[in-house]
């Protein structure tokens, strides 16, 4: 880099992260990682005191806020680096499936992976199950996890909603479970994409909102996902939404009446969600 002159903020600020995404580099702030996700949070006036020199204001990007330093390099071979990302998927998803192993992106791919679980399981390290109908029988859990799935009563689910980031390990949509359609007559698609969140209502899809609260899909009950995101807190996302299954909906209508009752407000530039202090 020095070699190459001048570099500017939009090329190193892409070095460094691919850096970060390598295990090589890391930063002592959250700040920079938050901004690249979208949440930038809310911005709070600090008071300037009176009789102090101003300090110039870096000039750099925001996402390479904060020191930066490198990380130690551990070398190891690569039967240990297959080792230990098996442990890592097993202890990350409970029961490891073709699809979750797809989503991690991983070199040699599946067929790799397949290589060392079905080692692990001849030792004793995990099993191999068919727990989820559908997603084939090359299933390998740990035994806590599949304990845990033998004493689920059929028919005894819980319907909890729960609101969790799209890229989030739990969320099984798109990685073992495949999105669903789009709603009828909408052309945006669902994904893994930082910045975007899921509503889960007893592990169903209900709600899928986009990366930067402006863009809401919804399937089955309405109520349930819009509660859901309601009653949520979501860190550094700002609910203005301006499109909700492909359109806007009029405050008379019954959607629009839905979303009044859990705390939207409509105005002029879409539907804002209400929180507290705001």
């Amino acid at each position: 880099m020095l070699g190459a002159g001048v570099v500017d903020d939009a090329h190193l600020d892409t070095v460094l992260w691919s850096l970060v995404w390598r295990g090589l580099l890391t930063n002592d702030s959250w700040a920079g990682l938050r901004t690249r996700i979208g949440g930038n949070g809310p911005k709070v006036r600090v008071p300037q005191r009176r009789g102090r020199i101003a300090l110039p204001r870096r000039v750099g990007p925001p996402t390479s806020a904060g020191r930066w330093s490198a990380l130690p390099v551990v070398n190891m071979s690569a039967e240990q680096r297959a080792t230990q990302v098996a442990d890592t998927l097993l202890g990350r998803y409970g029961v490891v499936t073709r699809g979750s192993v797809v989503a991690e992106r991983l070199p040699g791919g599946f067929a790799a992976a397949y290589r060392v679980l079905a080692a692990f399981e001849q030792a004793g390290r995990c099993q191999r199950v068919y727990a989820i109908e559908g997603l084939g029988a090359a299933q390998f859990g740990t035994g806590a996890a599949i304990d845990r799935l033998r004493a689920v009563r059929p028919g005894g689910r819980q319907q909890r909603t729960t609101v969790i980031a799209a890229v989030d390990p739990a969320n099984a949509y798109g990685a073992a479970l495949p999105w669903p359609d789009p709603p009828e007559g909408v052309t945006h698609r669902a994904g893994r994409k930082p910045g975007a969140w899921v509503v889960l209502v007893g592990g169903e899809l209900r709600g899928y909102l986009e990366k930067g609260g402006a863009t809401l899909l919804l399937w089955g009950d309405e109520n349930e996902a819009l509660n859901g995101l309601a009653a949520a807190r979501l860190h550094g996302t700002r609910i203005r939404l301006t499109s909700v299954n492909g359109s806007l909906p009029s405050p008379l209508d019954a959607r629009g009446k839905a979303m009044q009752a859990v705390g939207f407000i409509h105005t002029p530039s879409g539907w804002r969600l209400r929180t507290e202090g705001h």
